[in-house]
């Protein structure tokens, strides 16, 4: 399986939420290189689950496994979803006006997923040895409850 977030905040998001960084200080270490890929035109299909389900825990997760293998029964091979890592509408980028970055309205992140290879993607490394800044840290929904 290939996961891809429809934004760099997206991407970020779900990084951290899987190493379960909190702490902006753990932020010093994280290093990595952010791609930007074209996937063309592909058929997406959407999980039929509640977003509790969705945007769940470790524990929880065979209910989207086998999801994902009902999905692909039915010949499957994307399967687009909201981002578990961004919290509603923290997908939001930026716009560039005359006093400087202005917040783009809220919009709810997406996540790609592909079962297979991709061949014919072609990919840009957008970013190397990068890190996030801290105020992500505030859009993303924790991986599991405080």
């Amino acid at each position: 399986m290939q996961y891809f977030a429809d934004t760099p905040t997206g991407a970020w998001a779900e990084l951290l939420r899987h190493e379960e960084i909190t702490d902006p200080a753990d932020l010093a270490g994280i290093s990595t290189r952010l791609w930007a890929i074209q996937i063309g035109e592909v058929e997406l299909r959407a999980p039929k689950l509640p977003l509790s389900a969705l945007t769940s825990a470790p524990d929880k997760y065979e209910v989207c496994r086998t999801e994902a293998r009902r999905l692909r029964a039915t010949g499957a091979v994307w399967i687009v979803t909201v981002s578990a890592a961004l919290q509603a509408g923290e997908a939001a980028g930026f716009h560039v006006g005359t006093a400087g970055l202005i917040r783009a309205a809220p919009r709810d992140g997406r996540v790609v997923v592909h079962f297979g290879v991709l061949p014919d993607a072609e990919g840009w490394c957008a970013a190397d040895a990068a890190r996030p800044e801290a105020d992500l840290l505030g859009y993303i929904r924790p991986l599991r409850p405080r």
